[in-house]
Order: C-alpha cells, then sequence, then structure tokens
C-alpha cells in the first residue's frame, strides 16, 4: 500500500504500518505533536521540504531533499542527507551522514551511541559551547564519534555529560595536517570521555580525547584541547599520548586549554598529565619493571622517601 502527501500540514500522530509505504513531497509540516510511527517505510521525495519531522521509522531521502529538525523533535532518522537544518536539541535514531550542509542553529546533537559524517563546515550558529555542541559520551562512556571527511572543519565542537551537566571539550587541529592521497577520501573522527582511560600511567586530567583518521597525515601539526573545569584538579598540564609519548605543549589555565605542537601523529588517545613533577628511578627499585611505581621516586639522588609517582 502506497500513499502520497503533497503540500501538506500533518497534525497528530501517523501509523504507517507494515509493508506500507508513505511518501512526502513539496513542503510537508509536522505539527509539534506529530510523530511518524508504525513499522512501514516512508520517502521523502526530490525536491521536497519536510519541516519538523519526528521518527525513527526506516526513512529513504531522496536526492535534494531538504530536512528541518525543530527544538520539539526528539530523534534524527538514520540517512545519507543532502542538507539539514537543526533547530533544538535532537538526538540520533542511527548512524547519519550529510553530504550537504549542516545549518545549526540551535541546541545540542546526541549521538547516543551513533555516529555523525559531515561533508562540509558546519553552517548557522557556529558559536559552540556547553547548550549547543555535539555531544559525543555521557558519565564516562564513549557514545559515538563526529566525523569531519576532507579537512573542512579544523573544529570538532564536541563535549559530554556528567550527571546531566554539560561539559564542552572541543578540539581544533590548528595546522601541520593534510591528506596522503589528495584525490581519494580522507576523514577525521572524534569523541571523548570525561574519565580516566585504562592503560598508561596515573593521569590528572579526568578527560581523555580519541581520534582516528583515514587518508591524513602530519608534519609538525599543532592540536588544541579545551577541558571542563570539572576535569582538572592540578593547574600544570602537558599533553601526551595514551601510550605515554608526552609532545611539546603549552598550557593556559585561564582557559582550560592545551595545546599539542610539534606532532607528526595526531591519531590515538590524547589526555594531559601533570608537568610539575619528574621522576627519577630509585636505587634498590624494580628496575626492570619501568611501569612500577615503586621504581621511581621524586628525589633526584634516587634516594626512597616514599615520593612515588
Amino acid at each position: 500500500v502506497s500513499t502520497t502527501l503533497t503540500n501538506s500540514t500533518l497534525e497528530g500522530n501517523v501509523n504507517v504500518k507494515s509493508g506500507e509505504i508513505l511518501t512526502l513531497g513539496g513542503d510537508i509540516n509536522f505539527g509539534t505533536s506529530t510523530t511518524l510511527g508504525g513499522e512501514g517505510r516512508v520517502l521523502l521525495a526530490s525536491n521536497s521540504t519536510v519541516a519538523n519531522l519526528k521518527t525513527c521509522l526506516d526513512v529513504v531521502v531522496e536526492s535534494l531533499a531538504n530536512i528541518s529538525y525543530d527544538a520539539s523533535s526528539t530523534k534524527i532518522i538514520s540517512h545519507t542527507y543532502d542538507n539539514i537544518e537543526i533547530n533544538g536539541d535532537v538526538e540520533l535514531c542511527n548512524d547519519v551522514v550529510v553530504n550537504g550542509t549542516l545549518t545549526w542553529n540551535a541546541g545540542n546533537i546526541t549521538l547516543a551511541g551513533h555516529n555523525l559524517t559531515l561533508a562540509n563546515a558546519i553552517a548557522g550558529n557556529t558559536t559552540f559551547g556547553p547548550n549547543h555542541m555535539v555531544v559525543v559520551g555521557s558519565n564516562g562512556a564513549t557514545a559515538g564519534t563526529l566525523t569531519f571527511n576532507n579537512l573542512c572543519s579544523n573544529l570538532f565542537p564536541v563535549g559530554t555529560t556528567q550527571d546531566n551537566v554539560m561539559q564542552y571539550s572541543p578540539i581544533s587541529i590548528v595546522s601541520g595536517v593534510s591528506k596522503v592521497d589528495a584525490g581519494a577520501l580522507a576523514s577525521i573522527s572524534v569523541t571523548s570521555a570525561n574519565a580516566i582511560a585504562s592503560g598508561g600511567s596515573v593521569l590528572n586530567l579526568k578527560r581523555w580525547w580519541d581520534i582516528s583518521a583515514v587518508n591524513i597525515s602530519a608534519t609538525d601539526a599543532a592540536l588544541t584541547f579545551i577541558y571542563d573545569d570539572s576535569d582538572s584538579d592540578t593547574e600544570l598540564f602537558s599533553a601526551m599520548t595514551i601510550d605515554g609519548a608526552v609532545v611539546t605543549s603549552n598550557y593556559d589555565a585561564a582557559s582550560n586549554r592545551i595545546d599539542a605542537l610539534e606532532v607528526d601523529n595526531i591519531v590515538g588517545q590524547w589526555t594531559a598529565v601533570d608537568n610539575g613533577k619528574v621522576f627519577y628511578s630509585r636505587i634498590g627499585g624494580a628496575t626492570t619493571n619501568w611501569s612500577a611505581a615503586t621504581t621511581w621516586t621524586t628525589n633526584e639522588d634516587g634516594s626512597d622517601s616514599g615520593n612515588t609517582g
């Protein structure tokens, strides 16, 4: 069974039964209390404009269909979009790709365990913060990734929630990054978590970021990490990857900013450590196990006075 609606305003809940196809074309507006439900499919026709769509049904989006979500929308359907407009808090039903333009005017985008991939820089309101960010994780767990293709944006406006408190913690890839193969697709993906990552040494910053990349190289790259006030219990940080490789960095306590400099590989988990201590191998310590705290002391002469790290 197939039903077509053109240039219509929908009010009330619409149930699309299993095996049915609802085609929407022209200018379609969903009322503030309207939701598409059921087990059927929805087709958004070419050159259609659909406002305030609220559904997690299997939706087929044909070319040049423009979709907008307002503040009353709670779910973004999983699909490859041409253009999409977001005007309030939304949550992904599944992975979403935008090959055209994401015009993002207000609200947070919660990934809810899914991935958001953008082919072009974000348009609209680009003043990001705790109430206007991509929420990639919640309560210490990662929940999805934000990906930009072909170096279309150097700012990843990501953040997390901890006990329902929004924590904005973006990454900027400032310079030194390029495509390996100029003719192939390149991508950089970012996620974050407001918890100490496993592995590596004892960490002081209660946040880490994970960067992955395809067809990307780095030469003396510069990265900037911004953390939330609640992530820090010290005021002297240097950037490091989770495998323990400390990189050259600048630190600005006033703006909660750490700049990682002269980076030749951006891929990996990133965090920061207190750079106010220098550790020395202890005389008589377990020198065959360099990961053991008993191997190290803050005393330059190697004496054991309990100043371990």
